[in-house]
């Protein structure tokens, strides 16, 4: 409250203003007024006018704001977020004409008046001491003496093993609350801060982080203050379980394993002592190109891979095999159940059911010159449901007969019949100069049945049958042995022994 001294003033029409601002009259005599500064008022010189009915006067003062004094600090020494306590005088009880500040920093204020101010550290503080200063309608007043701020404090981490993109989790103390005021290295690499909070921190492993030790210590800097963990964090080790069990030269080799870089860059790959850039990563794959001097068939990979100068090796085997080609189309038109086989080098397909019918036209398919090249009729219609190659000669049953073509001649010979019951739907394979036929369907159900043709001697010979009746199976031959699988309602792979007809 101040008195504004005068002469002729009047009670029941008496206003006062500073600057534009009018001001409550608490007592009012002819020559004494009694007003209260009014809480807008902001600047610091203010002029007072005095409006009594329709005359206006003006002082010839200026009304000077008191200069806010600073009396003491407690704390002297916090972290963000604390509230503090500023105790002096001149202070208004209007939060929002005192502005506080550490340094250049603007505090809240949570509770005002003329005596005190109770204001929250700011979370962007970022300097360890700071001023402190109140100004009220530009009048400012600053402390004596520095706000330290409490320094951040490492106390553990878990994990304390990790890799590249994991997650870790910093407990502490004094740690600013907003992420990206703290900034986390590993070694020399900044890690990302993705959530903070005054006793914990979360920060990711960055892929850029190298060390030919695999640890280091974890160094987290807020604005000029820093803290360095006591214990050492540290990386998973890489390595290699293993490759793609199969590529064909036109795929990329995938190498297997855990804790690989999930940035293609940053892994290096040796495959046979060569270098191979890799193409794309993850943590548990890379994918390189196809490697160099790799000959059809199984081969032994001299793999390595180097990951922050930490490299890991290991020999792996692959089987390598030539990817399909697409070669001259079939021009002889659609059909189903043809007869195809190959022979000395070349292919042959033909006859078969098309919309006309079963067909006799026959081709032969020449992989030097890619072309296809008709050659006599067959002798005969019928669907292909079973057919053999030899070195030299094709076969094919038709129902019950036998059938072979020497491409050398072009020319088909029929052979013996065949003696068993089966129809359609036969498994069969071929293992030296003898051909197998077995299982399959007639019109009376299906058969266990299993034979042998033994083309030197054109003689039909019945064997141990099949462990049981089905059809459909698929038959093939390797190494000596055959073998049939799946089919009607068989899950299994079956091996046949010829040497001993098992």
């Amino acid at each position: 409250t101040i008195t504004i001294s005068g002469e002729h003033f009047r009670i029941d029409k008496t206003q006062v203003y500073f600057n534009n601002i009018e001001a409550k009259i608490t007592s009012i005599n002819n020559t004494q007024i009694a007003t209260v500064i009014p809480p807008g008022l902001k600047d610091k010189n203010v002029e007072i006018k005095v409006i009594v009915a329709s005359q206006k006067v003006i002082s010839n003062q200026y009304f000077i704001s008191d200069v806010p004094q600073i009396a003491a600090i407690n704390p002297k020494n916090g972290t963000w977020n604390d509230i503090i306590t500023i105790e002096g005088n001149n202070f208004s009880k209007d939060i929002s004409l005192n502005t506080v500040r550490f340094d250049e920093t603007v505090a809240e204020i949570v509770e005002a008046n003329q005596t005190s101010l109770k204001v929250m550290v700011p979370a962007n503080l970022l300097t360890e001491t700071s001023k402190i200063s109140v100004e009220v309608r530009t009048q400012i007043g600053a402390s004596g003496e520095d706000f330290t701020l409490n320094q951040p404090e490492i106390i553990s981490f878990d994990p304390m093993l990790a890799t590249f993109r994991d997650t870790v989790t910093i407990s502490g103390q004094n740690f600013n609350p907003m992420p990206q005021n703290n900034r986390a290295f590993l070694g020399e690499v900044e890690a990302v801060v993705t959530e903070a909070k005054a006793s914990e921190l979360r920060i990711i492993v960055p892929d850029e982080f190298q060390s030919e030790l695999g640890k280091t210590k974890i160094e987290l800097k807020t604005g000029n203050m820093n803290t360095i963990s006591n214990n050492d964090f540290e990386m998973y080790l890489h390595k290699i379980t293993g490759v793609k069990d199969s590529i064909n030269r036109n795929e990329s080799l995938i190498i297997y394993g855990d804790y690989f870089n999930p940035t293609a860059s940053l892994n290096t790959v040796h495959v046979n002592g060569i270098f191979k850039e890799v193409i794309n990563a993850s943590k548990n794959s890379l994918a390189v190109g196809f490697p160099e001097n790799l000959h059809d068939g199984e081969n032994i990979l001299d793999i390595k891979v180097q990951i922050g100068g930490r490299e890991v090796n290991q020999n792996e085997s692959i089987l390598v095999f030539e990817p399909w080609e697409r070669v001259m189309d079939f021009g002889g038109g659609l059909r189903r159940y043809a007869i195809s086989f190959s022979a000395n080098g070349k292919g042959y397909f033909g006859g078969g059911l098309d919309a006309n019918g079963y067909q006799r036209d026959f081709y032969e398919y020449d992989v030097e010159s890619n072309s296809w090249m008709r050659k006599s009729d067959i002798p005969f219609t019928s669907a292909g449901w079973v057919n053999w190659s030899t070195d030299t000669k094709g076969y094919t049953l038709e129902k019950k007969h036998l059938w072979a073509y020497d491409p050398i001649i072009g020319q088909w010979n029929q052979l013996k019949d065949f003696p068993g019951n089966p129809e359609w739907g036969q498994s069969y394979f071929s293992i030296g100069d003898k051909l197998y036929l077995g299982t399959g369907f007639s019109d009376n159900g299906k058969y266990s049945e299993f034979w042998d043709y033994d083309i030197s001697s054109d003689t039909w010979t019945i064997k141990a049958s099949f462990p049981f009746a089905t059809a459909f199976g698929v038959g093939f031959a390797i190494n000596n042995k055959g073998y049939i699988a799946t089919g009607y309602d068989n899950p299994y792979i079956y091996e046949y022994d010829s040497d001993v007809d098992i």
